[in-house]
């Protein structure tokens, strides 16, 4: 990637664009490539789908599927987000055009493909599929084999590539299922229960789209018995046994669901003469979820409090003529938008070791939670530790970084608040200044 990215960086350096390092350019092209890469996917699995169900493509759907996904906000978050989940939802995109394109082995390769290397969770949903698949009548042995090829190739791909970069023989997704299924420790990350992938999840993900598929589904009737629907709502009623949950896991299912939203919307349009108060309201629907959605993005500008402190910090360095920094960074701001596409600053070192105890001579700097800066407050003796460092004697918080907390309903227009609070703060040993 380097290689590919520093002719472009040779160019767009000569600008002289304020606070732009070369990781920092290397992100953005990455992220733009990776958008562009989804809208391909997303293009692709349009224009098969409206061929599929109309023969051929069909302006008033293309309408109608843009204003379905533009109306929502996760999906259209996560797009550019350099996580496998997104690499996998690009591939689970190009494997549905296939699919109506009824390029059945095709499709199967590309999902083993996505399964392999980018997200194994994808077996849920590539067993159901491939049981539908049977049911359609494809050929069993055939089918086994191009899924048996596909997956060998696959699994040198990955295991060769990564333990390359890793510098160790590793198979990155067979430790996550390993840790997943047979150690069973997903719930240290959270749990919740059976039915909130059907009941918050994925209202959460179509928002007011959840309204149009039933007529979808029922215009759309003497298709349902070939219908992804059914492949699609196994892996949720499967996936739903797993007790940690995230909505990135099924995202795989979205466009599915969105393509019925824009069918339902383009049967009620081509009846607008007897239908238009179910229009009106689903245009009302729709309306709300644009509106919604663009809050969402605005909250979510405010909720990575951890790439805030990280700049903040580097601001100060840039003023530092002696010393160079040494700053640990904690799991609260690791997991607020730090990455390592931010670690560019030529006078900051950057530490994320883990279960740390020796603050007091290896850092200068940190960038944590208040509290977690001193360990808990457990005894009298931590907290007395703890009211000492504060007066300074040892550490000095020199920067609050706000980050957003919840919503408040007014009386006031907008009627929404928007509520900031102290979420990370930056620590300097005092004794480091004159170093």
């Amino acid at each position: 990637m380097t290689l590919l990215v520093k002719p472009i960086w040779s160019v767009v350096s000569h600008l002289e664009l304020p606070a732009l390092t070369f990781k920092l350019f290397s992100l953005f092209l990455v992220r733009g490539c990776l958008g562009l890469l989804y809208a391909l996917s997303s293009g692709l699995f349009r224009r098969s789908f409206s061929q599929y169900y109309f023969s051929k493509l069909d302006p008033g759907l293309a309408a109608c599927w843009t204003a379905v996904c533009v109306s929502q906000f996760h999906l259209n978050f996560y797009a550019t987000r350099s996580l496998p989940n997104t690499f996998a939802v690009c591939l689970v995109l190009f494997a549905y055009h296939f699919w109506f394109r009824r390029k059945y082995y095709s499709c199967i390769s590309v999902l083993v493909f996505a399964t392999v290397v980018f997200r194994s969770e994808l077996l849920v949903f590539l067993a159901p599929l491939g049981l539908f698949l049977l049911f359609l009548r494809l050929p069993l042995l055939p089918s086994l084999l191009t899924g048996a090829l596909s997956g060998i190739a696959s699994l040198l791909f990955t295991i060769t590539l990564d333990s390359y970069f890793w510098q160790r023989w590793i198979y990155p997704e067979g430790e996550l299922l390993y840790f997943n299924t047979v150690l069973n420790k997903s719930h240290e990350w959270g749990t919740l229960p059976y039915h909130w992938y059907f009941a918050t999840g994925i209202p959460k993900a179509i928002m007011g789209a959840i309204f149009l598929i039933p007529f979808a589904v029922y215009y759309e009737r003497h298709t349902l018995k070939q219908s992804l629907l059914w492949p699609a709502g196994a892996f949720v009623a499967l996936y739903s046994l797993l007790p940690h949950k995230e909505l990135r896991f099924i995202f795989y299912i979205i466009p599915i669901l969105n393509m019925y939203a824009a069918l339902g919307l383009r049967h009620l349009w081509t009846r607008r003469r007897r239908m238009w108060p179910v229009i009106l309201l689903a245009t009302l629907a729709l309306l709300a979820s644009l509106t919604a959605s663009v809050g969402l993005a605005y909250i979510s500008s405010k909720n990575y409090p951890g790439a805030a402190a990280l700049n903040r910090l580097h601001e100060r360095a840039d003023k530092e003529t002696k010393t160079t920094m040494k700053v640990h960074l904690d799991v609260a701001a690791c997991q607020t938008g730090i990455s390592r596409f931010l670690e560019a600053h030529p006078r900051v070192q950057y530490f994320k070791t883990e279960n740390e105890t020796d603050f007091d001579t290896k850092y200068t700097h940190r960038i944590t939670e208040k509290e977690a800066a001193f360990g808990p407050p457990e005894t009298m003796q931590n907290k007395a530790r703890t009211k000492t460092l504060l007066d300074g004697q040892r550490w000095q918080a020199i920067d609050t970084i706000y980050g957003f907390k919840g919503i408040a309903f007014t009386k006031h227009y907008p009627f929404v608040q928007i509520n900031m609070g102290p979420s990370l703060y930056i620590y300097q040993r005092v004794d480091s200044r004159d170093v």
